[in-house]
């Protein structure tokens, strides 16, 4: 048999974190998604709000934050939607320290379209985290994906007639639940202070805000299954 692509899909995401207290923190992020399968030929979507720290410990991590969205989807079949949209967005993140260099993770996003409440997304991750240095790591992932309201996507088909089959084109809802496994390369960045010279006039509070910010990227492996 002739080995057929039959999944394929891309993401990355940046997030940008800001303490605003020991537990408040602002966040603000940007993401990019494809999944031509599903019927979603691009998603960019940007989003800010607010977050709070539940637990905070050395081996248990635990935040949830809450927002605004702004997204911009183009379909691979048009379905006489507007694919902007403001929207509503919650969910959680969770961390368990396993062992000195590998975590646990957990996260939870919703989202909802504020113009049309019956399209919900639903985007949940379960992974392990391996440190590879001090802010680089490794992260095998199984994400699961709903969607209430999916793009149209478009299938081939066959049907007898008088030459033989022929190709036909067929149009359905993909209302399924998707379970991915995905290789993950995520970087943490945080300002380094450790060569910092005492004595020079440098605003403390200016330095703590610094200490406080958290910018992360994740990007995602090409997921692609052969049958």
């Amino acid at each position: 048999d002739i080995a057929e692509t039959t999944a394929e899909a891309y993401f990355g995401r940046g997030r940008y974190d800001y303490k605003l207290s020991d537990r408040l923190f602002y966040t603000v992020g940007a993401g990019w998604e494809r999944n031509r399968f599903s019927g979603l030929d691009n998603r960019w979507l940007v989003d800010t709000g607010l977050g709070y720290i539940l637990v905070s410990g050395d081996r248990t991590s635990f935040r949830g934050a809450a927002g605004v969205t702004y997204t911009s989807e183009d379909y691979t079949v048009d379905d006489g939607r507007d694919g902007s949209f403001f929207g509503a967005r919650a969910g959680w993140d969770f961390r368990q320290r396993l062992f000195s260099s590998t975590t646990l993770t957990h996260t939870l996003i919703a989202d909802a379209n504020l113009e049309d409440t019956d399209d919900l997304r639903l985007d949940s991750q379960l992974g392990l985290h391996v440190a590879m240095s001090s802010r680089l790591g490794l992260r095998v992932n199984w994400r699961l994906l709903w969607d209430n309201q999916p793009a149209l996507a478009e299938y081939e088909l066959f049907a007898p007639g008088a030459g033989g089959n022929t190709p036909e084109r067929l149009q359905d809802w993909c209302r399924n639940s998707g379970l991915l496994l995905e290789a993950q390369l995520q970087a943490e960045l945080r300002p380094d202070t450790t060569d910092a010279a005492p004595g020079r006039g440098v605003n403390s509070a200016a330095v703590r805000r610094i200490l406080a910010s958290d910018l992360k990227a994740q990007l995602a492996a090409i997921v692609h299954r052969l049958e």
